[in-house]
């Protein structure tokens, strides 16, 4: 492939002058899923980003629900700064940084990005790390790729020579070579400079560019380029290509004989390999320790002592998830481990890196649940710590906010903790407020969508006579949310676009007011219900299940009555018609974990504490078409597992109940004999899934219909939509007919009477869009489009994409 033979050359002579290639840059283009390799694609690697500073308000909402960790350090001065992946774990992610003046107890919004995307170059940055250097210059090393990863990468820093300053100022970027570091380097004994640079193996390759660069094939693995002039020039040195690696992820320290030591991250273990010639050459691998497939971080600290940031609290034993983020101290160069300190011992943290100021103290920086809190954390303590297994130091800390999808940046949310009382009062003050009926609202403000392009958990009814409504989640996935309302009456070819909204200004207090996770529901007297859930901020543990009802759904101009609230709780799937007759409808009251207004974390307030006893999902039924309803029992997800549980119910033909619920770790199922009064203890399914949702409908024939992320018993990330079968009511599954092999996540769907499903879901919800399927049960059993009218990913809302952050920030 002449393209890639070319650019691989173009590469070498640019490492060798160490200049970028120029080009003019051009309008942004998204990606699209069927990439064309051209020489100009391939060379645009080596075009310098720029960085965009002042990228607020541009990036406001678009950094909130994605935060993957990168790295932290502190000034010569004190001053920590941070930097993240926002957007997504993928080729449209972007680097963000931000900095903070008093010990991380509050961050500045982000002061620059880091976005190719926004400046027309088809390609994402999502690695960097911050190392400031014995000079007291600050450095920032960070990649740009083609795709996830184009085969080669090109590695790059920038330069702030007074990281301390009021307004701090940055060189342009200098291109290193290939690859990508996501590591501080280290300053030898000899003062040289050693940088670990990672090149990652072909099978990591996106598709497009598969038969590309293979002349890099002999140096994919963990690299080190030195320095011997400070950081002005870099230069290949050597490496090794492990056994069983995935990413490598590598960090380098010098033991006191002058031999490099290398901890790189393997599939079910930290590798290591030593070099005693500057990293020229690397021992044959071996296991450092067991470890679960993740990064761990060594670095030498002020005391000359090791520490190294791994998950497990047993230095010999791995963790089955990426959970227990542990520091362990050596004080004889990796012998033996005189000290460690738990950090976190939650689900879903990652990433560590570390950070030592002039004082002392030591800084864990890391992130957790990156798309579900999306949460940037630091842990702040001392040597004296790690050696106690405690906190004994003056002002340690653990699990520092630096940033979320909930609050943004944090502004000082620890002294909010200490004492909460003042923040707890005003929400107590609002609450009431929450038991007034919403409104909805005609759509007749377009200024509404401006600059919102969240679109997410879509919704989806038809009526009697034929119209498809269609419901989503806008504006911001979190405090503040609302939800939007378009119909279609040609079978959804096309649409009309946002025509009613539920949405809440904030109350006198300034608390946001949401409304996220609507769906419809056509009942068998015709009528359209919009239900959703109505909290102040994200959850204030109680929120509320609330439905407003349409009588005219077919009409020109619908006349909805008053929304009337129906239980506690948050809801997020149509009822379930009994064979008694009776609606049954699931609202859960979270667990106190997922309680959060906007500022300042309200777990700890004693607000709702009588409703801990029904903190589950619990089952309503309605005898009376609605009119009013009745809790019935209740069914609690693990509770190490439990944040999100998104039920969904079938009841079999011999009166049994089946429930899937939404874990940490994927699906749990329970069951019911007593029309949902009692439940079994909920058991790991046998279907694998990740941490999302869902859905399951039982369809006119008797058969169960399932669509979930991947195939049956293959676990992937929110992608490849699929749906199945089930002839014996869910207890086994046939077919598989992908509907979506992009991001996507939170199915919903209807049936019509002439047996045609129309599935809908959410397609990355950042400038994201409504997307339907339309198919019937032949194509689902044969695995492809086989009937007359199916079509797959049929648009349904795109949201506006406006101004490009370049433009915005200008």
């Amino acid at each position: 492939m002449k393209p890639c033979r070319s650019a691989f050359r173009t590469a070498l002579l640019l490492m060798t002058a160490l200049g970028p290639v120029p080009a003019t840059t051009r309008a942004a283009d998204p990606p699209k899923p069927a990439v064309k390799v051209t020489q100009e694609l391939l060379n645009s690697i080596h075009v310098p980003p720029q960085l965009i500073f002042n990228p607020m308000p541009a990036y406001g909402q678009k950094y909130l629900p994605f935060a993957m960790a990168a790295s932290m350090e502190s000034t010569s001065k004190g001053r920590l700064w941070t930097c993240w992946a926002g957007g997504q774990d993928g080729p449209n992610a972007y680097l963000l940084a931000s900095y903070s003046d008093d010990q991380g107890k509050s961050w500045r919004d982000p002061v620059f990005v880091i976005d190719p995307q926004a400046h027309g170059l088809k390609m994402g940055t999502r690695l960097g790390s911050f190392w400031c250097d014995p000079k007291g210059r600050l450095w920032l090393f960070f990649h740009q790729s083609c795709g996830m990863f184009d085969g080669s990468c090109s590695n790059w820093y920038v330069r702030c020579d007074d990281p301390d300053a009021e307004k701090p100022l940055w060189t342009q970027p200098v291109y290193i070579g290939f690859g990508a570091s996501l590591n501080k380097p280290i300053v030898r004994q000899n003062g040289e400079w050693i940088l670990p640079v990672s090149l990652w193996e072909r099978w990591h390759i996106d598709k497009p560019f598969a038969d590309c660069y293979h002349e890099l094939d002999a140096v994919r693995g963990a690299n080190v380029f030195v320095s011997d002039d400070e950081g002005g020039h870099w230069r290949y040195r050597g490496g090794i290509i492990y056994q069983d690696s995935c990413f490598n992820e590598h960090t380098v320290a010098e033991l006191n004989d002058g031999r490099l030591w290398m901890l790189s991250r393997g599939m079910k273990a930290t590798f290591q390999s030593f070099s005693t010639d500057g990293g020229k050459t690397w021992q044959p691998q071996s296991t450092a320790f067991p470890h679960v497939n993740s990064k761990a971080v060594i670095r030498r600290l002020q005391s000359g002592h090791l520490l190294i940031i791994r998950h497990g609290r047993e230095i010999t034993k791995a963790t089955a998830k990426r959970k227990e983020l542990t520091a362990f101290l050596t004080s004889d160069e990796g012998k033996s481990w005189s000290g460690k300190l738990l950090l976190d011992e939650r689900n879903d943290v990652s990433y560590p890196d570390i950070a030592q100021a002039p004082n002392g103290d030591i800084y864990v920086h890391y992130d957790r649940e990156r798309t579900g809190a999306a949460e940037i954390l630091f842990a702040r303590f001392r040597e004296e710590d790690v050696q106690a297994g405690k906190l004994v130091s003056k002002d340690a800390a653990l699990k520092n906010l630096v940033k979320s999808r909930a609050q943004g940046m944090s502004r000082g949310v620890a002294a909010l903790q200490k004492a909460p009382e003042a923040k707890v009062a005003k929400v107590r003050e609002d609450l009431p407020l929450m038991l007034v009926p919403p409104r909805v609202r005609e759509f007749n403000d377009p200024k509404l969508l401006e600059g919102r392009q969240h679109v997410a958990y879509p919704g989806i009814a038809r009526t009697l006579r034929g119209r498809l409504w269609v419901c989503w989640g806008a504006g911001e996935d979190g405090p503040g949310g609302y939800s939007m309302l378009a119909s279609s009456d040609d079978e959804g070819r096309t649409w009309t676009g946002p025509r009613y909204l539920l949405k809440e200004p904030p109350t006198p207090n300034g608390f946001p007011r949401s409304v996220n996770g609507t769906y419809l529901w056509t009942d068998p007297q015709g009528r359209l219900w919009w239900f959703f859930p109505y909290s102040l901020g994200i959850f204030d543990g109680r929120s509320g299940i609330w439905a407003a009802v349409c009588e005219n759904p077919d009409a020109d101009k619908l006349t909805w009555g008053i929304p009337r609230r129906l239980a506690d709780g948050e809801y997020v799937n149509k009822p379930v018609i009994l064979r008694d007759g009776g609606w049954l409808l699931s609202a859960t009251l979270f667990p106190r974990k997922c309680i959060g207004i906007l500022m300042g974390d309200m777990k700890e307030s004693d607000l709702f504490r009588e409703l801990d006893p029904l903190r589950m999902s619990n089952c309503f039924v309605s005898k009376d078409q609605g009119t009013t309803w009745e809790r019935r029992g209740g069914v609690t997800a693990p509770p190490e597992a439990w944040d999100w549980d998104e039920p969904h119910f079938i009841e079999k033909t011999s009166g049994e109940l089946r429930c899937l619920l939404r874990t940490n770790y994927g699906l749990c199922e329970s069951r019911s004999t007593d029309g949902a009064r009692t439940w079994s203890t909920p058991e790991p399914s046998k279907l694998v899934h990740p941490a999302s949702r869902l859905f399951m409908m039982k369809l006119q024939s008797g058969k169960v219909l399932l669509v979930k992320h991947g195939r049956l018993k293959e676990k992937t990330g929110r992608t490849h939509l699929t749906a199945y079968l089930s002839d014996d009511e869910g207890e086994t599954w046939q077919g598989g007919l992908l509907l979506d092999e992009r991001p996507c996540s939170y199915p919903d769907g209807i049936q019509s009477p002439d047996g045609r499903i129309q599935i809908v879901y959410d397609q990355e919800r950042l400038n994201g869009r409504i997307v339907m399927a339309t198919l019937r049960e032949e194509d689902v059993r044969a695995g492809k489009l086989i009937s007359r009218d199916a079509s797959l990913k049929t648009p349904v809302y795109q949201a506006p994409s406006g101004p490009t952050p370049a433009d915005r920030s200008r």
